[in-house]
């Protein structure tokens, strides 16, 4: 528990949750113990909270995993026909694989949005120092060996179903790589120039029907010993988990230039196919019964498309942030589940009712498949929110019958958002989000380049 909480230390009684734990180090907590050969749920580590009752709750791993270990998941049932078809079209081609969930969803309003530039990620590192852009580059490429999933394709009709193509093995493609220099210009004009690179690489659709297509990188000189790496990765093949995977990694790389990275325990084809083979009907249950009798709550159903964005930031400040985070860590409620509270007063104000749906972001890593903590991909899913308070009650009374909800539920988070929506009878639930950003650091901010190099900030 201490080392998942960055402590020196901890006692067999302390609190997890008094000690900084949350729902994301829950799950990097369950997953510690599953490289030790124990299953602990995360369920277990809230209702628990001490080493010394969550060892109560321990049982071997093996004997939970649904195949055996190292057991290789069935492949997709594909005709020699329709493998060939993929061939005349793609060339050679890797692993074929089933696409998640969320992928389906957001493939097909990739396609409806072409030109929009909806679905691109960005990450922008700054790097003080002088940069070796070829060694760059190289790292770049090493990282895409060993994550080859980001050069991955999809086919959209050789088969009922959309299918997701590795690259060869053999054929795994260069980073898409740019150079600019902006060097020799003001620096304000240097830094202007490279917000319109990224929004320019932001506006492209990149390609989701070749392979390498959804990848873009630049390297922009703004100053000497000063330069800016833009990485653009569609959303279809990169979540915010995997943000600091893929930095530690690039920085590693490029810290031992030749050097091939460790190996995974876990292939992405592996995972992916073996995530596809989960019984469904537990979790089909679980949200029949936690959806009964909702009703969609839709309340921009009639808003055009087109309407302007408008953003509004409020921070709060630090005093009161410190004693929120305090009141949470004495009640062992997290941030995520006080903020589902609060967005539920809010959208309950807007729609006049007490019983609210909303959707929300998970990590999908919670898995018990081996692995998954350590992979590239989107295992993001949205799942549906419901809460119900009452007005003659104070929230703070109200947090732990919602988080006993969210913890219920946290296993059953695989399941996907037109799944869920199925299940409870509704074509759509809800058209508001909450998203509570917390994602394992992996300290990739506290690496050095060679020499006195070293990344001054990154920002996803």
């Amino acid at each position: 528990m201490a080392d998942v909480l960055q402590l020196a230390e901890a006692s067999v009684d302390d609190d997890f949750f008094a000690l900084g734990g949350d729902s994301i180090a829950a799950i990097m907590l369950c997953t510690a113990m599953r490289h030790r050969a124990y299953m602990l749920r995360p369920a277990a580590v809230f209702s628990q909270r001490t080493p010394r009752a969550m060892a109560a709750q321990l049982a071997p791993f093996a004997a939970q995993e649904d195949a055996p270990a190292g057991a290789a998941p069935a492949p997709l049932a594909l005709s020699a026909q329709q493998r060939e078809l993929l061939l005349r079209r793609h060339g050679a081609y890797g692993e074929i694989l089933p696409a998640l969930p969320l992928q389906e969803g957001m493939l097909f309003h990739a396609q409806t949005a072409q030109g929009q530039g909806s679905y691109n990620a960005f990450t922008l590192l700054h790097l003080d120092g002088d940069v070796d852009a070829a060694r760059l580059h190289g790292a770049l490429c090493t990282v895409l060996r060993r994550y080859p999933q980001l050069a991955g394709m999809f086919d959209l009709d050789a088969a009922e179903q959309p299918l997701f193509l590795m690259p060869a093995q053999d054929a795994i493609p260069s980073w898409p790589w740019q150079q600019h220099d902006f060097g020799h210009l003001p620096l304000a004009e240097a830094q202007a120039r490279l917000a319109g690179l990224q929004e320019e690489l932001l506006a492209q659709d990149g390609s989701t029907a070749r392979f390498g297509g959804m990848l873009q990188a630049a390297l922009v000189k703004l100053a000497e010993r000063r330069h800016a790496l833009l990485l653009v990765v569609h959303h279809l093949v990169i979540d915010g988990w995997s943000t600091p995977l893929l930095l530690r990694d690039l920085l590693s790389a490029y810290g031992e230039p030749g050097v091939a990275l460790a190996p995974l325990r876990t292939s992405y084809a592996h995972l992916v196919q073996r995530l596809a083979q989960r019984d469904p009907v537990p979790a089909q249950a679980a949200w029949r019964e936690d959806l009964a009798g909702a009703e969609p709550m839709l309340l921009f159903d009639a808003a055009r498309a087109s309407a302007p964005m408008q953003e509004y930031t409020l921070q709060l400040p630090a005093s009161l942030t410190a004693r929120l985070q305090e009141n949470l860590r004495a009640r062992g409620i997290t941030l995520n589940v006080l903020m589902q509270a609060v967005w539920g007063q809010v959208v309950g104000v807007l729609a006049g009712r007490d019983d609210v749906l909303f959707g929300s972001p998970v990590s999908g890593r919670h898995s018990e498949i081996d692995g998954i903590e350590q992979q590239v991909g989107l295992f993001l899913n949205t799942i549906p929110v419901r809460t119900r308070l009452d007005a003659a009650q104070g929230l703070w009374e109200q947090l732990p019958a919602l988080q006993q909800r969210h913890v219920a539920l946290m296993e059953h988070d695989g399941l996907g958002l037109a799944a869920i929506q199925r299940e409870a009878g509704a074509a759509a639930l809800f058209d508001t989000l909450l998203v509570v950003e917390n994602y394992p650091d992996n300290a990739y901010l506290a690496q050095e380049l060679p020499g006195p190099r070293r990344p001054a900030a990154a920002h996803w």
